[in-house]
């Protein structure tokens, strides 16, 4: 259990850094000196919204894919 939890967290701030890196204004700043505490998940929320308006998502046929862990080659 340890282990996966490990690799979820080590996923997660992966993201993060992809993210972040991608797009510096995803960035969640904070304190005078402006440091970097992680991602602005409402400005990416927005960001997603924009793109894909959720009145008009299509969740029969989403244009983002989806699978489940067992189906993620990478946990095999």
């Amino acid at each position: 259990m340890e282990e996966e939890i490990s690799h979820y967290m080590l996923r997660a701030a992966k993201f993060e850094f992809f993210l972040v890196n991608t797009d510096i204004n995803l960035a969640h700043v904070s304190g005078p000196k402006q440091a970097i505490s992680g991602v602005n998940w409402t400005r990416l929320a927005q960001l997603v919204e924009h793109h894909y308006p959720f009145a008009q998502f299509d969740f029969d046929h989403p244009p983002i894919r989806m699978c489940s862990r067992k189906q993620h080659p990478s946990f095999s």
